[in-house]
């Protein structure tokens, strides 16, 4: 029982998020046309009317819903359409950088089986630079020379493919950020007039549910007025709500409250409207902020990287001669 109450309570989060991404939270049912009589009281006055009035808000509540659905189902239809823009996209941009990645990484193979043979060859002179000075051989000879003219060569050549493989990996890298930041642009573009669409489509339904709310608001205030109208015509007032008595002393006072009513409603049918237009827009602003800001960071961490791991190659070749130099101490125990 328990695993079926946990199944059925993450099934509830993921709809209720899948909602959310829709922008249509709260409109699968009645919610909109509950929360239009929430805390109105001109509009409970008026129902007090009894049956006809609330046939009249039964009809109401029907017509409203079959509205909500529309805008339901716009949502998700337009959630699914969005989410295989952004699925297509994400995959995309993947496959950029993966290829990016893979061609970096060649290079650096290449580098590296380079730099392994420098380092031996550096490393074989130095030792013998080195043997050669513990024996106290330190006087310069044609042969001395010649090893420190290698050397130097190796060195050189070595600082002139560390700059080479900088130029590329960072070329490389500019390109791909240049290329991200333009294919992000344009995926902007997309999902802004996608947006947009949504919204043009579903303002026509929000609008068709104001029109609802004035419809209703006339058609209620001839229910009362025709209630009120009979009473007073019969006298008869003992039945009359009392709420409802001053309609009877200020006949104005059913237009007053009328005119609450619907300026409660409509509010909160736009206030609804502009939800989903500012939730809408907003999900596309930080969406692309979140990109803009992942590959600005991305950008600058590979750059940290480039710089870090070739400078390190540079160092290590430096620190050569020291490390060898230990090494023949040691050899010949003398540290």
């Amino acid at each position: 029982m328990e695993i079926l109450n946990r199944a059925q309570r993450a099934k509830m989060e993921r709809d209720a998020e899948r909602l959310s991404s829709s922008f249509v939270e709260h409109l699968n049912e009645n919610q909109l046309f509950e929360t239009l009589w929430k805390g109105d009281d001109d509009a409970h006055i008026l129902m007090m009317v009894g049956g006809a009035a609330e046939d009249l808000a039964e009809e109401y509540g029907k017509d409203m819903f079959a509205i909500t659905q529309e805008i339901y189902k716009l949502g998700l239809e337009k959630f699914e359409e969005r989410q295989m823009e952004i699925d297509e996209f994400m995959t995309n941009l993947e496959e950029g950088h993966l290829e990016v990645q893979q061609m970096g990484q060649a290079i650096l193979e290449e580098f590296i089986q380079y730099k392994e043979k420098a380092f031996e060859q550096a490393g074989s002179i130095h030792k013998w630079i080195e043997t050669r000075i513990m024996r106290g051989e330190e006087e310069e000879t044609e042969e001395s020379q010649m090893f420190s003219d290698k050397l130097d060569k190796i060195t050189f050549d070595f600082d002139n493919m560390v700059n080479n493989v900088w130029q590329q990996l960072m070329s490389q890298e500019l390109h791909l950020h240049e290329t991200t930041e333009e294919t992000t642009i344009n995926f902007q573009r997309r999902m802004q007039e996608m947006i947009g669409k949504f919204i043009e489509q579903a303002q026509t339904f929000f609008g068709q549910l104001r029109d609802l709310a004035i419809h209703f608001s006339e058609n209620l205030y001839e229910i009362v007025s025709r209630y009120i109208g009979t009473k007073l015509a019969l006298q008869d007032f003992e039945d009359v709500p009392p709420p409802l008595r001053i309609c009877m002393e200020d006949r104005e006072a059913i237009g007053n409250l009328i005119a609450g009513m619907k300026d409660i409603q409509t509010q909160r049918i736009d206030e609804r409207e502009d939800r989903l237009m500012n939730r809408s827009k907003e999900f596309v602003d930080n969406m692309i902020d979140k990109l803009n800001d992942d590959e600005l960071k991305r950008n600058r961490a590979k750059i940290l990287e480039i710089n870090t791991f070739l400078d390190v190659m540079s160092e290590n070749l430096q620190s050569l001669g020291m490390e060898v130099k230990d090494e023949c101490m040691k050899e010949e125990g003398l540290i």
